[in-house]
């Protein structure tokens, strides 16, 4: 059965990279979703930096051509959403390098255009330090300098753990009630709408949404903003 998988995403893969009409896009695509097809197994373990990232093209191009083709096959087969979504629960970096959009700081006059994020290697460290933090609950300070995306990754950690795991509680507290939510592109949870307009439906929750809060009704997980 699983041979049987393989071959129709490969065969879906093939079907959309022939509609670029580029031979080189057509065979990179084709070797994108082989490298994906090769870490189909999950390790079983309950991971959460790094087994599958090496299934994550992490050239922007080429990223962006792996997310087009997992975003249109997740909506015809059943079978690769489910295992989407398993590698997203073990991964925060599959998930990251997969489905998460950010504003490219240095897209000057394109305020609010969507690019992918991919994890830098110190943002990766980061990451396994915040996750590392939270699991053993200690305090963390973080010296950054601007442009380091330290906001965009605490609010991705707390989103990750928001979505796959039940029962948390997650506050964001800043200067003034406007630093944390307002129609702008520098507020905390403008930040975080932004992630959840350009993810996929079946990947987000049934979420209540309100002013300095975003809920999880199907995990009860909850993050909130004071001021």
């Amino acid at each position: 059965r699983l041979k049987h998988r393989q071959k129709r995403f490969r065969k879906r893969a093939e079907e959309l990279a022939a509609e670029m009409e580029d031979d080189q896009g057509t065979k990179r695509c084709v070797e994108l979703c082989d490298r994906y097809l090769a870490g189909w197994h999950p390790s079983g373990e309950d991971l959460n930096v790094g087994p599958y990232r090496g299934a994550v093209p992490l050239n922007p191009v080429e990223n962006v051509q792996q997310r087009k083709w997992m975003y249109e096959h997740a909506l015809e087969e059943e079978d690769f959403r489910d295992d989407l979504l398993k590698r997203c629960r073990q991964d925060i970096l599959f998930y990251i390098d997969s489905f998460v959009w950010q504003v490219d700081p240095k897209q000057l006059g394109l305020k609010g255009k969507p690019g992918p994020f991919i994890c830098w290697d110190f943002q990766e460290k980061a990451f396994r330090t915040i996750l590392d933090c939270i699991d053993k609950g200690e305090d963390l300070v973080i010296s950054k300098s601007r442009q380091m995306g330290a906001s965009w990754m605490m609010l991705i950690v707390f989103d990750w753990l928001w979505k796959f795991q039940e029962w948390n509680q997650f506050l964001f507290i800043s200067r003034n009630a406007m630093a944390v939510e307002d129609d702008n592109a520098n507020s905390l949870f403008w930040k975080l709408d932004f992630i959840h307009r350009y993810q996929p439906a079946w990947l987000m929750p049934q979420l209540d949404r309100k002013k300095m809060y975003f809920g999880n009704e199907d995990n009860k997980s909850a993050i909130f903003g004071e001021a």
